[in-house]
């Protein structure tokens, strides 16, 4: 409003009859008009100040990691498993996973294993190459520890020696329960199982629709849930999932009916083929570990996916997250949105995310980039259970969700809550068998999450032994080390201050846990064991930690009490080989090995894992960190004869090591033209780049093969960069543009003006890059936009001087032999006309005169306003 203000004062200077006759210099006039209008300038600028300038998206991203709380875990769990009987280790996984991939604590981290907990375990385990079944086994469990650079994740001994699986089924059979397991009188259960012919199974697996457009929301339908089994999906696009039906106290849990439904989208086009298998699972007594060999997943069936491109469709969901992760009924849900927009271009009309019936504008996306919105307190439910929920993209020209751009399905699961005082000891609670120097985990119960009841940091444990007239000696205090529990490297007593500090191995210990704040106390209820250690691995003799050369070969030495077999994680026989553990060794030896590093630049692990007759597994590992590697980057792909093609997405393929940060640049004639990627911190080698030529390319395609991409990385230690550019320059193709045309026009018109008044010009532009405005008395010679505003209005600019005005556009002109950059131009004569006087130095000083008694007047009006 305030240009337009300018130029209008300006004109009606210019156009009116001298006020002040006393300036009759025209050069005195002049200085006059450049004070007042230093001082209109100075003032338009506190009315609208400028804005604050945007943040590149490089500001989103921190350049500096932090170490994940690194839990140290002993037992398996899955979906379903709880903190009362995995010693509090379900509350530790899930406070990595958030530190990890920095969730919201308070969502996350809540004491059960549920599908939130999952898809981050399964999220963790797909990004390291891991069975991705979302169950915490001992490959993932060593991976975490391997991960934060923490301590012992080792299977604990055996509470029951439970009758597991020593043999497999034939070909063509697995396991099924044969009635209901059976709890002895020490609390330990044992599973009645039998073998049965895979096609006796009842499940079935189907999907609808089997065929459409992406992004797909497809339903899969299983028409089994057997309670106690998990039920494992690969959905053929790399994502896979699980669920467990679970008898939860008749809350109605939807999954143990005859049959349910899951849902997944498939982003782009393609044929997938999704797969169902099974696995029968078993729980343990509260308070007891379980140990036991599972059978292997049977597969249901398979479904063919069939996905064809949406070429429409650029605005997409690609993650929805809420907060807490793990509600109760009536709790607030806040939900997180994740956006990509996929086109070359920006998107400049406002959409809505709808979650809920609470809808967030989001009024601009800028082309080949994501964004997050949050939409706060969007919905709850009164009642407990999963909840079927539907996040979307709507576009408001579509009214309601007619205007649907896009759908995200999923799921969420409301817990009714409970409340609980006092304490009592679940393990260990009698007839354990701890090894020394094995992490091991005292529980209690009730323990609750915000608002706390019995944390950690309120309750000591101690060591204890019986006297023959039942009074108890205190051996030591346990270190408190977790949330909902502590973990115990067994046998050791005050573990901060003295180190090595081991008490005597053998039967007849107790641990008494007391609440410090509110006096509760409780102890175990009979006596466990504390039990030498049965498992031992040294690299090089040492215990580790070692830094060791990924070239260079180590001697790995393990031995091991009443086991039958042993294998080795984390090495290899040669530096060229896929398999990265020896298994069917001898339950003691020594072999000369390589270390397997899945990232050079990160620490990693070699364990010794060991089984027993009854199938239990006990590991002992040495933590290896890398020397450093050399810092380099090298282009793969495009190096030199591609043609690639205008509008479509190409693949710039890059691989390194050492490197923190890097960036990614088209260069024309060896010369730097443009980035493509700016400092993008990066974590893992190789790494694809995903980049769509379009009109700045196309303007320089005719030049030919004389285009390549530079890359370069910022090394770890920040020391300086490294760098490569492709080998040889390769060219573009594509696309043909036509010529570009403009039209302009003024108003008022060819008219005679006097006193006050202006000149509007618009235009309109079609095929340009640029566009240039020049002539009429006031010798404008400007560049101006090419373009209106996004609602496809003409381009404006308001001048105050007569004359003709001539819009210059230039654009390219095809892609074959002879074209390249074309202009074109278009004018409009607006005021022609006697302007009044009959002597130029008359009329210039009537001119200028006008001038200064206008900005007169707009000086007032503008302190004026600031006055108001």
């Amino acid at each position: 409003m305030l240009k337009k203000i300018t130029f209008a004062g300006v004109g009606i200077a210019l156009l009116a009859s001298p006020l002040l006759a006393s300036a009759d210099m025209v050069s005195d006039l002049q200085a006059q008009i450049q004070a007042l209008m230093a001082q209109v300038a100075a003032l338009q600028g506190q009315l609208n100040p400028a804005p604050a300038t945007p943040v590149g998206p490089t500001d989103d991203y921190g350049t500096t990691q932090t170490t994940p709380a690194c839990p140290n875990l002993s037992v398996t769990m899955q979906r379903g498993a709880r903190d009362a009987t995995t010693g509090g280790q379900v509350i530790d996984l899930q406070t990595f996973l958030a530190d990890y991939f920095n969730l919201p604590e308070e969502g996350l981290v809540t004491g059960y294993f549920g599908k939130n907990t999952e898809a981050a375990v399964i999220r963790f385990q797909n990004q390291y190459s891991l069975p991705a079944f979302g169950i915490v086994g001992s490959l993932t469990r060593a991976k975490i520890a391997g991960v934060c650079g923490g301590g012992a994740v080792l299977q604990p001994g055996p509470v029951c020696i439970a009758e597991a699986l020593r043999t497999a089924c034939p070909t063509g059979q697995h396991y099924e329960s044969a009635g209901p397991d059976t709890i002895d009188a020490n609390g330990c259960r044992h599973d009645n199982l039998r073998c049965v012919p895979d096609s006796t199974s009842t499940a079935t697996f189907s999907a609808a629709p089997m065929s459409g457009q992406a992004p797909l929301n497809v339903t899969f339908t299983i028409g089994e849930a057997k309670p106690g089994v998990t039920y494992n999906f690969s959905y053929g696009d790399g994502a896979t999932g699980s669920a467990t039906c679970v008898q939860d106290g008749g809350k109605g849990d939807p999954r143990c009916g005859a049959a349910w439904t899951t849902a997944h989208t498939y982003a782009s086009a393609g044929t997938y083929t999704a797969t169902l298998s099974k696995q029968e699972s078993y729980s343990c007594p509260p308070g007891a570990y379980c140990p036991m060999l599972y059978p292997a997943p049977v597969t249901v069936g398979t479904v063919t996916i069939t996905v064809t491109g949406n070429p429409t469709q650029t605005l997409v969901i690609t993650d929805v997250q809420y907060s807490p992760a793990h509600p109760h009924v009536n709790d607030l849900i806040t939900t997180t949105v994740t956006i990509m927009n996929k086109s070359s271009s920006d998107r400049t009309t406002t959409f809505q995310v709808n979650v809920g019936g609470t809808t967030v504008d989001v009024p601009y996306l800028a082309a080949v980039t994501s964004r997050t919105v949050i939409v706060p307190n969007a919905f709850t439910f009164a009642d407990p259970g999963q909840k079927t929920l539907h996040t979307h993209l709507i576009n408001p020209l579509g009214g309601g969700l007619g205007g649907t751009i896009d759908t995200y399905t999923n799921t969420l699961t409301f817990d009714a809550g409970s409340n609980s005082s006092g304490v009592t000891i679940t393990a260990p609670n009698g007839g354990e068998q701890w090894e020394t120097g094995i992490t091991n985990t005292v529980t209690w119960t009730p323990y609750q999450y915000n608002p706390d009841i019995n944390p950690s940091r309120d309750v000591t444990a101690f060591l204890e032994t019986k006297n023959s007239d039942g009074s108890f000696n205190i051996f030591g205090r346990v270190e408190e080390s977790g949330k909902a529990s502590i973990h115990w490297v067994t046998g050791q007593l005050y573990a901060a201050s003295q180190s090595n500090n081991f008490i005597p191995q053998g039967p007849g210990y107790y641990i008494r846990v007391v609440n410090n704040v509110t006096g509760a106390w409780d102890r175990s209820d009979a006596p466990f064991t504390i039990l030498p250690r049965s498992v031992d691995v040294k690299v090089d003799g040492s215990d580790g930690p070692l830094t060791i050369d990924p070239s260079q070969k180590v001697w790995v030495e393990w031995t091991s009490t009443n086991k039958t077999s042993c294998t080795l994680y984390g090495v290899m026989d040669s530096l060229t080989s896929t398999q990265t553990y020896i298994g069917n060794l001898p339950t003691s030896g020594k072999r000369e090995v390589y270390v397997w590093f899945y990232d050079p630049s990160s620490g990693t692990t070699i364990s010794a894992q060991c089984v027993d007759a009854a199938g239990n597994v006990v590991t002992d590992w040495v933590v290896i960190n890398p020397t450093s590697q050399p810092a380099a980057i090298r282009i793969t792909s495009p190096n030199g004869g591609e043609q690639i093609s205008i509008g479509s997405e190409y693949v710039v393929r890059t691989s390194y090591s050492g490197v923190s940060a890097v960036s990614v640049a088209l260069y024309k004639n060896d010369q730097w033209m443009k980035w493509l990627y700016k400092d993008v911190p990066v974590s893992s080698s190789p790494h694809d780049w995903y980049w769509t030529p379009s009109t700045e390319e196309a303007a320089v395609a005719s030049q030919g093969s004389v285009f390549k991409i530079y890359a370069t990385g910022q090394r770890t230690d920040g020391t300086g960069y490294v760098d490569d550019k492709s080998d040889a320059p390769f060219s573009f193709s594509g696309i043909t543009v036509s010529p570009p045309t403009c039209s302009i026009s003024g108003t008022p018109g060819n008219e005679v003006v006097s006193g006050t008044g202006g000149y509007n010009l618009s235009w309109v532009t079609t095929n340009a890059s640029t566009a240039n405005l020049t002539g009429g008395a006031m010798n404008l010679n400007t560049g101006v936009p090419v373009t209106g505003n996004p609602y496809g209005q003409p381009t404006q600019m308001w001048v105050s001087q007569p004359g003709t005005y001539t819009l210059t556009v230039t654009g390219t002109y095809g892609l074959a032999p002879g074209g390249g950059l074309v202009t074109g131009t278009c004018s409009t004569t607006v005021g022609a006309g006697v302007l009044g006087g009959t002597d130029s130095s008359s009329g210039t000083n009537a001119y200028l005169a006008s001038a200064l008694s206008a900005l007169e007047s707009a000086l007032k009006a503008l302190i004026s306003k600031l006055g108001q």
